[in-house]
């Protein structure tokens, strides 16, 4: 199991974190597809908001 991830019990409290990540991942990209004005600037800020890639 991945360690750096909080272990919620209850199967309510897993769906509601996988909810809050998908919806902060698209409000990021929102954000930086309207800051940046091209296509590939969400792609570039969800890696590095991954920390796929260093800003």
């Amino acid at each position: 199991m991945n360690r750096s991830l909080p272990s919620p019990t209850s199967g309510p409290a897993v769906a509601s974190y996988i909810a809050l990540c998908l919806f902060v991942a698209v409000v990021a990209l929102l954000v930086l597809g309207a800051v940046g004005g091209s296509l590939t600037a969400p792609i570039v800020g969800l890696r590095v908001a991954l920390g796929l890639r260093s800003s």
